[in-house]
């Protein structure tokens, strides 16, 4: 059975002369069979522009064509998470998906870069995304600036609006029947410093990222439990996600004494909070 979008799902009962379900693997609870093949084909330009030594200006555009094609089968013979008798009779299930989906995406940026005094630098910009997939046409500002300090260091900070398009190859989304959330919006601001020692380079970054509009997510119903593979159920829920904040620090260190050696190393320490609110959806079809 092939189906398109929106797939469904399909219940299937061959039995034998014993009146027993047939199963390619006896003793068997479950098996999966998922395949996706994503291709992207696309093309970018950049320039930059200086009409001063300290004034800069940087555009460019990008635009990319996503394909996708997905399949899912399972077959469950009983319930996973329960491995007593089927009184209501509802298993075995058999589910069969696949379809294809595709998308265009445009982005385009401008920014201008001036060297307001010796020791201080600004840039500011703006980004354009479109998702054809989503249906998303989005527009992001920020803005940064740069001090020379007279130690010799460099301090950064940084204010900016990041989107980030729901992916067209995403497992929630195909599974659901190509049900694609909104872009999601987030606000970044950061500050760090950089310093070069002779040949050794080191650079300390904090960050802070907010988003007040997260997409909702599609979880498998299983309480008090792990779910090694979610794709053997058949019911999704969807949660509304309120809000999600994120505060890392990044560290870098390089150095590079023009020889044959060359190091490079950082670490990286983030912290995540996530507001789930509210219960949106309960028993959904999974495909």
């Amino acid at each position: 059975m092939r189906c398109t979008s929106p797939p469904k799902a399909v219940q299937k009962y061959d039995c034998n002369a014993d009146e027993r379900f047939t199963i390619g693997n006896p003793g068997a609870v479950y098996e999966v069979d998922k395949h996706r093949d994503l291709r992207i084909v696309g093309i970018r330009q950049d320039w930059l522009v200086e009409p001063t030594d300290s004034w800069l200006w940087q555009f460019g555009a990008d635009l990319r064509r996503h394909n996708v094609d997905y399949q899912l089968h399972n077959l469950v013979y009983q319930d996973p998470n329960d491995s007593r008798q089927d009184p209501l009779g509802l298993y075995p299930v058999e589910t069969d998906v696949s379809g294809e989906q595709n998308s265009s995406i445009l982005g385009a940026y401008v920014a201008n870069r001036v060297r307001l005094a010796p020791p201080l630098t600004v840039e500011g910009g703006v980004r354009y995304d479109r998702a054809s997939h989503t249906g998303d046409s989005d527009v992001s500002p920020r803005l940064s600036a740069m001090v020379d300090l007279p130690t010799g260091s460099l301090l950064r900070v940084g204010w900016g609006q990041y989107r980030q398009f729901h992916d067209l190859h995403d497992d929630t989304a195909l599974d659901a029947g190509a049900r694609y959330g909104r872009s999601e919006l987030s606000t970044q601001w950061t500050a760090g410093i950089e310093h070069v020692f002779r040949v050794t380079g080191v650079r300390f970054e904090a960050y802070h990222k907010h988003s007040n509009n997260p997409r909702p997510v599609y979880r498998d119903w299983v309480a008090g439990a792990l779910d090694v593979f979610p794709e053997t159920n058949e019911d999704l829920i969807l949660v509304d996600v309120a809000q999600t904040t994120a505060r890392g620090i990044e560290s870098y260190i390089s150095h590079d004494d023009g020889g044959h050696l060359a190091l490079r190393g950082n670490y990286f320490f983030v912290a995540v909070h996530r507001h789930e609110l509210v219960l949106v959806g309960l028993i959904l079809q999974r495909c």
